[in-house]
């Protein structure tokens, strides 16, 4: 994931990323002052930690992706600039990643909230140690000023976030200040790490040309990545879900936020997780095998449809509407069903339905349409039916993503200029080392 980190933070300017933080920070608190004071159905965008007995807060998710993706950068950051000594931008890497494990599960919230453990007890200590760490890292960005300004202000709004956390008496008002404000630190620290990381990585091979970076992009994503362990880890999230859903059902108690049949819960966001996983490989399946923006308009198309319905799984907005309108769902999806199939189609003629990644696209879209009639035709009758369609539904948005990965991997395996000037180096190598025998 390192190397991905730094070919992206290569390919792309930091006011680019910055806009899109900015944007993103906005928007949550425009749509959770909305949700306070006028439509209710928008609580998926509460700003509100998670709790595992209540809920998967969706801003909390978005936390955790921020600071697990700093600490993605971080850790490429040490393997750009190693340390003789401490490696503290090792060290604020896995110290990142716990922060955003915890962000995403909520743990310190329940232990507060449902075991009665001052927060003092519960979240202090690991704040004051992170801290520590932090500093530290400011002290190796050195002379980088603009990455270290952005990683200190992070590093300041996080604290300032856990005041809110500990100054909390029941008033409302001091929640969504608090979340938001970690959000934005959050953000600042991920900026940080990727304008350091950047300029360590251009400092020793500038950008030269834009494909063949992208080009770069995809074959760091795919070259390492083990299919057959990403199976297996993504199966065994499926079982355990299909297990605990089969438990709690129908009421979900102490474990809703692992209920099946409830929106905002843990099964809910890998599922829409599966579901932008795809958009994102099919939007770089675009970006690689078509140089012109005109070519590649399918491929964005159905980028934007995966997007779009891993994000309605995460919010559940389609269940927000039915509960208003008093229809079906689902039918409020039809637009973005139609768009999806026409560029399934699509895709499925230019990779050729023989092909791998053709057959899993079709086994994918046969696997959903079962999931879809689950939930049409019987989830009414027959309430426990609601288990098999969210799994199917999983299984389904797994082949998706698949499909697409396997098709990048047979671009970068055939035309990626990277791994054929890697290929040649390694031969010419070799053939000195054969003659240096000789």
């Amino acid at each position: 994931m390192s190397d991905l980190a730094i070919q992206l933070a290569r390919r792309f300017q930091p006011r680019h990323l910055f806009i899109v933080l900015a944007a993103v920070i906005a928007t949550f608190a425009a749509l959770d002052l909305v949700y306070r004071h006028a439509l209710d159905s928008l609580i998926a965008f509460q700003l509100e930690d998670s709790d595992p007995a209540v809920r998967n807060s969706f801003p909390a998710v978005v936390i955790a992706l921020f600071l697990s993706s700093a600490g993605v950068l971080a850790f490429a950051a040490q393997r750009i600039k190693p340390a003789s000594g401490v490696s503290w931008l090792r060290v604020a890497g896995v110290v990142l990643m716990l922060f955003a494990a915890e962000e995403f599960l909520g743990f310190h919230t329940w232990i507060h909230i449902h075991r009665d453990v001052s927060w003092n007890i519960a979240y202090l200590p690991f704040l004051a140690v992170a801290t520590v760490v932090w500093v530290e890292v400011l002290r190796v960005m050195g002379d980088n000023r603009l990455a270290r300004a952005t990683f200190a202000l992070g590093v300041a709004g996080w604290l300032g976030a856990g005041l809110f956390d500990a100054a909390r008496t029941g008033r409302a008002s001091a929640l969504p200040a608090g979340e938001l404000l970690e959000m934005a630190a959050a953000a600042a620290m991920m900026l940080g790490m990727y304008q350091y990381a950047r300029a360590s990585s251009l400092s020793r091979s500038p950008v030269t040309d834009l494909r063949e970076q992208s080009l770069a992009i995809a074959s760091s994503l795919v070259s390492r990545l083990n299919v057959q362990k990403l199976l297996i880890g993504i199966a065994a999230f499926i079982i355990v879900f299909g297990i605990l859903g089969s438990i709690v059902y129908p009421g979900g108690g102490a474990l809703r936020a692992f209920d099946l049949n409830k929106e905002q819960t843990f099964p809910a966001t890998f599922s829409g997780i599966l579901l932008l996983g795809a958009g994102g490989l099919a939007l770089l399946n675009g970006v690689v095998r078509c140089p012109n923006l005109a070519d590649r308009r399918w491929w964005l198309v159905l980028a934007g449809v995966f997007t779009f319905l891993g994000m309605d799984e995460i919010t559940a907005l389609h269940e927000a509407v039915q509960d208003r309108v008093h229809i079906w769902g689902q039918a409020t999806l039809i637009p973005i069903v139609i768009a999806g199939g026409i560029a399934w189609l699509i895709t499925l003629k230019r990779l050729g339905p023989q092909s791998v990644a053709g057959r899993l696209l079709i086994l994918a879209a046969a696997t959903w349409a079962v999931s879809q009639g689950i939930d049409l035709e019987l989830n009414e009758r027959w309430g426990w039916t609601i288990i098999p369609e969210e799994l199917l539904e999983m299984c389904g948005s797994t082949m998706f993503g698949l499909a697409m990965l396997v098709a990048v991997r047979d671009v970068v395996g055939v035309k990626s200029p990277v791994a054929s000037r890697s290929s040649s180096q390694v031969a010419h190598n070799g053939h000195e080392s054969l003659q240096a025998a000789r």
